[in-house]
């Protein structure tokens, strides 16, 4: 049960990142902090928040044009 709970939540703060919001201050700040992986499959992408300090990461899948 928890872990869904986690889950969800992941899922909100990757859709306010998508729009370029803080999940916690809700303000424009957000960067890439980091991001790692290439080429085809999965990539990790770091952010944070320039405002309050907010930092994440998502698994983020590659389409590759094969």
């Amino acid at each position: 049960m928890a872990y869904g709970y986690y889950l969800r939540e992941k899922g909100e703060d990757f859709s306010a990142v998508r729009r370029g919001e803080c999940p916690r201050c809700h303000k424009r700040c957000i960067e890439v902090d980091d991001e790692r992986g290439g080429g085809c499959g999965p990539r990790w992408v770091s952010y944070r928040c320039g405002c309050c300090g907010w930092s994440g990461a998502f698994s983020i899948e590659k389409e590759c044009g094969v």
